[in-house]
Parts: structure tokens; C-alpha cells; sequence
């Protein structure tokens, strides 16, 4: 796939493989500095690649299957670490510092509110559950995710605050540090400078959208050591996500909501973008199909087409099909996994006359395994399963007629060496005669890998 980028599946096998296992402190950051031309660099560089509609979402999913990108606990705080930017994290109850060699920058939420009318609130201990850092407090939750473009901050805001105003919605954050903030008129940021006026850092923009997908008015205002986000909440439908990032174009699901995982897994080919949802509809899942429209990603993109499952035959009331568990796109075939027990994974062809909505696939893939991550490239579509037994890829081929009805695995790759805990089949990817399975925990606390080569009619194993 030239142009495309396999997203979490190729390329956390390639960092395992490499054994990045010195840079497993984990990370944090969404300040745009200087490139450091390591592994994670270009990494980041790839992603950056990819349309500035899809940025977000796939940094988020990619720092999420990468251990580099994890929160660490450490001395009662949670750190990050983020090579490619040169940049550490620590998240305590006083806030978030910043550290880039000698210069340091803390932010501290203060209140929220409108106007000068702004609720103070108290300080709260921090959450982390894997590249993801909360502060909960009451309606406001704000957060920090971490992946390969940077530090994502966001603020989750549930209910209108109480009191009705015609000021705009303000969000207060103190500042601190040896780095003085300066806003950038008309591009909505901040640049950090030193003591001798150099820029240091730079601070991303504003987006701000309420529950319907409607961008909401924001800006961007520096009072000495006070950073006030402002935010037109006039006619907005709660809960409202306020996120500085700089981002020129974002996709949404037409019928998404802020509990269903858009996003949980994402794949690009060309001018097409697929976005898993596994837990829309009770867990029943779908994916999204966002194709480049003529003059170019726009703001606010619904999708071309959805995508669902028709058969539902391995649906539980507990678990649902969890549809979208991961995804993958190769020219005009889509592979979806599934995310529930004994689950199936499914071909998509795009038809003649482009992506329509449907619920009717071409193929599901029968391994009856579950909790899969594919990769599709060509006529090989590869589903990884680190919960069967020790952990196996399943391979299918594209039948003689094209991908249509039951196809069932044509191969099942193992670990000469594997065990249960191993979790191989994590992450797979494929290109040409070459299949790559990573196995997150074989070997080291951060992984290893496989390679399967296609010699004759057989595959064979090397490490």
C-alpha cells in the first residue's frame, strides 16, 4: 500500500521489533517542536502525512497500541515522556508540568463559567488508564492524551453551568513556569519564550463542538499568567468538547456520540479513510467511510457510507459484536474485526458506483475467534488473536470469484516459542509475501515480533 499507513498494526509491530525498550517511560506533549530524528520521529512525521481531517483520532489510536506512549506512575504522580517532541509530562494535584530540558511550563485549571463570573474549583488527584490522563471534577472532566503528534489537552464540559449568560464560556487556566506566553493573533495559539524572547514552544489552537458535531466559535486570550479559552456556547447541545489542537478538518460519525469509541481503531488508503465505532448500539459496533471530496477534507466531514454487520449471529446481550474493532483498507477491499467472543471478521468491496451505507458484507472471514485485529493487503487479509489459546494469526485468502460468502482461514501462524501471556497476534500486518504478528509481552515488558515469508506454498517462521 504506497500511500497509505497502516495504522497500529504494521508499525507497532515494527517498534516492538526494533526494541524500542529503552523508551518505554511513556509520553505526553501537543507542542510542535523540532523534529529528533529517532524511530518515534518518524513515526510522527508519517502521521503527519495523513490528512489533517484524520490527525487527531489516529495519534490518539496509535498512542494508545503503543507502550512508549503510556502513562507512568511515578513517586504518586503520572508522567509522561515524548522522545520525538523532546518533551516529559507530570501530572499531580496541582496540574501538569511541562518540561523540555531547562525550560518548564505548569498549567493549573482554576475555574470555568461565564465572563468574569467564573466557578472556582478545587484541586483533584489525577487518573490515568493507558495514554489517557483525566482530572474529574463534577461536569468538567479535562484530559490529556498522548500519541506520536503530541500531548492532546481537552475539556469534557456534561451540563450547561447553571447561570444563562450572554458572555461566552470561559475556561481559566493559571500559568507558571521559567517560559512566558505570548497569543498569536489570528491563528488561535500561543507561543512559550524564554528569557531572551526566543520561542520555545508553541501551544496548539482552538476547537470547540457540542454533542451535534457543530463547531462552536472559540478563541484564544493571555493575561499575564492566566490562559482564557472562550468558547460561543449560545446554542450549543451539552455535553460541549473543548480541545486546543490544531486541526483543519475533523471527521465525525453523523449519528456518533462521545460514548461510542469513534475512533477506537482507523485506517487510510489513498483518499479513503475508514474509523472504527465498536460500542454505537449497545456494542453492536459499525464503521465509518470518509472518502476525499474534490476540493479536499473539510471542517465538520460526516461519513460517505456506514458500515455494519447483517448476520448478528454472534452478538451476546452482554458484550454485543463490538463491529469495528479494528480496520483495515486496501484499494477498494475493507476488513472489519470484531471485538466480541467467537466473533467473525468481515470483507466490505466498495461497489461500482462508490461507498453506500449497508449491513450487507461480501465475506465473513470464519475463524470464530474474536477479539481480532486485521490487516488486509491485496488478496490476503491477515486477523491477529492474542486470546486464543497462545495467541495465533489467522490468514484468509481472496477466493478465485472475488471475496463473497463464508471464506474460511486458509492458514493459522503461531509462535514456535509462544505462551498464553505472550498476547501474540496483537498486532499484524502484511505486505507482499511478508506477514508481521507482534506479541506485546513476549520476551520484555515491551514486546517482540514475528515475521512469516511465504516460500513455495509454505510459511515460514523469522525472528
Amino acid at each position: 500500500m504506497k500511500d497509505s499507513i497502516r495504522f497500529g498494526i504494521f508499525w507497532l509491530w515494527l517498534a516492538v521489533s526494533l526494541s524500542i525498550c529503552a523508551q518505554c517511560q511513556l509520553a505526553s506533549k501537543s507542542l510542535i517542536l523540532p523534529d529528533h530524528r529517532s524511530v518515534e520521529a518518524q513515526f510522527a512525521e508519517d502521521v503527519r502525512k495523513v490528512p489533517l481531517a484524520a490527525q487527531s483520532s489516529v495519534s490518539r489510536v496509535l498512542g494508545r497500541d503503543l507502550p512508549i506512549y503510556r502513562a507512568r506512575r511515578v513517586l504518586g504522580a503520572f508522567t509522561f515522556t515524548n522522545e520525538p517532541h523532546e518533551l516529559s509530562a507530570r501530572f499531580t494535584r496541582k496540574g501538569v508540568r511541562l518540561r523540555r530540558g531547562a525550560w518548564h511550563w505548569g498549567m493549573s485549571l482554576s475555574g470555568y463559567g461565564y465572563g468574569t463570573n467564573l466557578k472556582t474549583l478545587h484541586r483533584v488527584d489525577p487518573v490515568a488508564g493507558v495514554n489517557r490522563v483525566e482530572y474529574k471534577r463534577g461536569d468538567l472532566t479535562e484530559w490529556y492524551i498522548n500519541g506520536p503528534l503530541g500531548l492532546e489537552q481537552g475539556f469534557t464540559i456534561a451540563r450547561r453551568p447553571s447561570r444563562a449568560s450572554t458572555q461566552p464560556l470561559t475556561i481559566l487556566l493559571s500559568l507558571s513556569g521559567n517560559l512566558q506566553a505570548t497569543a498569536n493573533q489570528g491563528s488561535g495559539g500561543v507561543t512559550l519564550r524564554n528569557s531572551a524572547g526566543e520561542a520555545a514552544l508553541d501551544y496548539a489552537g482552538l476547537n470547540a463542538f457540542d454533542a451535534a458535531g457543530r463547531e462552536l466559535r472559540s478563541s484564544l486570550e493571555v493575561n499575564n499568567d492566566r490562559l482564557l479559552l472562550k468558547v460561543d456556547d449560545t446554542k450549543a447541545i451539552y455535553p460541549v468538547v473543548i480541545d486546543p489542537w490544531v486541526q483543519m478538518s475533523t471527521l465525525r460519525a453523523s449519528n456518533g456520540r462521545l460514548t461510542a469509541a469513534f475512533g477506537f481503531s482507523a485506517a487510510m488508503d489513498g483518499d479513503t479513510i475508514v474509523v472504527g465505532s465498536p460500542y454505537i448500539g449497545n456494542y453492536k459496533g459499525e464503521a465509518y467511510v470518509f472518502v476525499r471530496p474534490a476540493n479536499g477534507w473539510n471542517r465538520n466531514m460526516t461519513e460517505t457510507a456506514r458500515l455494519s454487520t447483517s448476520d448478528g449471529g454472534k452478538c451476546t446481550q452482554f458484550t454485543g459484536c463490538q463491529f469495528g474493532y479494528s480496520v483495515a483498507i486496501s484499494g477498494d477491499s475493507v476488513a472489519i474485526g470484531t471485538g466480541a467472543d467467537r466473533g467473525n471478521d468481515y470483507v466490505f468491496v466498495k461497489p461500482a458506483m462508490g461507498w453506500k451505507t449497508t449491513s450487507k458484507f461480501n465475506a465473513k472471514l470464519v475463524a470464530n475467534i474474536g477479539n481480532t485485529r486485521v490487516a488486509i493487503q491485496g488478496n490476503c487479509v491477515v486477523a491477529g488473536a492474542a486470546l486464543a489459546g497462545n495467541g495465533a494469526a489467522f490468514v484468509f485468502v481472496r477466493p478465485a470469484g472475488g471475496w463473497k460468502g463464508v471464506v474460511h482461514k486458509t492458514a493459522t501462524l503461531t509462535a514456535s516459542d509462544g505462551k498464553f501471556e505472550d498476547e501474540f497476534g496483537f498486532a499484524v500486518g502484511n505486505e507482499g509475501d511478508v506477514i508481521a504478528v507482534g506479541a506485546l509481552r513476549a520476551g520484555t515488558s515491551c514486546g517482540s515480533g514475528v515475521r512469516f515469508r511465504q516460500t513455495g506454498r509454505r510459511l515460514e517462521e523469522h525472528h
